[in-house]
């Protein structure tokens, strides 16, 4: 049975007092396609105070349901009113705001499991304003997977146009990297992966590459290396299974452009040995896509860029990207359920 495509998509405002309220509004201006609309969940003055910012007559609409935006979406930009506590300073986020921020995807996940809205897409929001006793985890990802009843494992894959990630280890020191990694976690963790790159991707039979930790594969430390206590275990079991997955493999020679025309999908063990190469090779049509979870959250994958804040230079690009693939992902699961 085919899903309905019709439901738009929910698009949260993210840090108020960076560039996410400028991408979104860039975003609809250009209106990409008809068929994917979206409404917004965000604060209704800030779009009204950002239009002047920006200069931009654009026309907004404040809606108390998803199923308005079908009607509105050719004429305004829909947005479900979202109280702040406090209004923004450009550039300069606020504490005082981070509950509403939060509520904001606490909403578009509900409205997701109302059958509301198709999917989830979150603009960047300011990291260290949430970090203290109410908030204990270490990004967006992890609080994602706490929305949901079903128990699952959230896994951060990030896309481009040249390249998959997925990341074993996601906003955590680097000191703590060697302690949190264990075999169970890299083995389900592909398994996810492999199984998301069939229904959001169509590809069935991936081959996979894992990177190592250490530089050279840990050959400096050999038997008790990172490599072979945690990482090759769970490789040799998911080959064992039939999976088609290729490492350890050295990252620094791992990701040049013949040797990523070989893979679907490389496995990193922690965020910037994934993150750097992505981002250099196609940094504004990278997005970052949830896995694990029973819907469908992307993400632009750039910050709340703050020093730019306020100045109209905000590029949408990723988050273009983001609905762009959002279509994508739900037309091939559409394809699945025939």
């Amino acid at each position: 049975m085919k899903k309905n495509l019709t439901s738009p998509i929910a698009i949260t405002m993210g840090e108020p007092s960076g560039i996410g309220p400028e991408i979104i509004i860039k975003t609809w201006l250009k209106k990409l396609d008809p068929k994917y609309k979206f409404f917004v969940i965000g604060n209704y003055n800030f779009f009204l105070k950002w239009k002047k910012i920006l200069n931009l007559d654009i026309p907004i609409k404040k809606i108390i349901e998803p199923d308005e935006t079908d009607n509105l979406f050719s004429e305004f930009l829909p947005i479900i009113d979202i109280p702040f506590s406090e209004d923004f300073t450009i550039g300069k986020p606020s504490k005082a705001n981070k509950d509403s921020i939060l509520n904001s995807i606490k909403y578009g996940v509900n409205y997701i499991k109302n059958k509301k809205c198709s999917s989830i897409i979150t603009c960047p929001v300011q990291k260290n304003i949430f970090y203290g006793n109410s908030f204990n985890f270490p990004g967006m990802t992890e609080f994602l997977g706490s929305l949901v009843t079903e128990k699952c494992t959230p896994t951060m894959m990030l896309h481009s146009s040249e390249l998959k990630i997925v990341l074993m280890t996601t906003h955590i020191p680097l000191r703590e990297i060697n302690s949190t990694l264990n075999t169970k976690d890299i083995y389900n963790k592909i398994r996810i992966a492999i199984s998301y790159l069939s229904n959001y991707f169509c590809i069935k039979k991936p081959n996979i590459a894992v990177t190592g930790l250490n530089p050279h594969l840990g050959e400096m430390i050999e038997e008790n290396s990172e490599e072979n206590n945690i990482i090759v275990p769970a490789i040799k079991q998911l080959i064992s299974e039939g999976y088609n997955v290729k490492g350890p493999i050295a990252s620094d020679s791992l990701f040049y452009k013949e040797n990523r025309k070989k893979f679907d999908l490389v496995v990193c063990m922690y965020h910037d040995q994934g993150l750097i190469p992505i981002k250099t090779i196609d940094f504004w049509n990278t997005v970052n896509i949830t896995l694990g979870l029973p819907f469908l959250r992307i993400s632009p994958d750039h910050g709340t860029a703050l020093d730019i804040a306020g100045r109209g230079i905000g590029n949408p690009s990723s988050l273009l990207q983001s609905i762009k693939i959002t279509k994508q992902i739900l037309e091939n699961k559409n394809s699945i359920h025939v």
